[in-house]
């Protein structure tokens, strides 16, 4: 699963409430998680663009199911996305259309897509 965190708190305040979530899903639900966590800065003008594009996307293409983990490192000049998808649709024409489009807007960053696949159809 999938978790995105406020790039302005500390793993150290967030490891108390990931490390008893998968337990308590757990105890309810007898399936075991792991948790992939992401450090997002919501407020960064970058990552405003950047979701405004991936939800354009996602708008426009019935495969993809949704976009997270918008990441940017400025030190190394590289934004990472993930995209769910639907089994409908190949990894590799999700990741030329979205490092196309973020690649556009952002010459000068290499583009990391990473593919997810929806199991929940939600």
């Amino acid at each position: 699963m999938n978790v995105e965190l406020e790039d302005s708190r500390s793993i150290g305040e967030m490891y108390p409430i990931l490390h008893a979530a998968p337990t308590k899903i757990y105890q309810e639900f007898n399936a075991f998680i792991v948790f992939g966590f992401y450090a997002v800065n919501v407020n960064d003008e970058r990552y405003i663009r950047i979701s405004k594009i991936l939800s354009e996307y996602k708008d426009s293409e019935a495969h993809i199911i949704n976009y997270h983990g918008i990441v940017i490192d400025g030190k190394a000049m590289t934004i990472y996305c993930d995209i769910t998808k639907s089994f409908n649709i190949t990894p590799e024409i999700i990741i030329d259309k979205v490092s196309g489009y973020l690649k556009k807007e952002f010459p000068a960053y290499q583009i990391h897509v990473n593919i997810d696949t929806g199991f929940t159809g939600e």
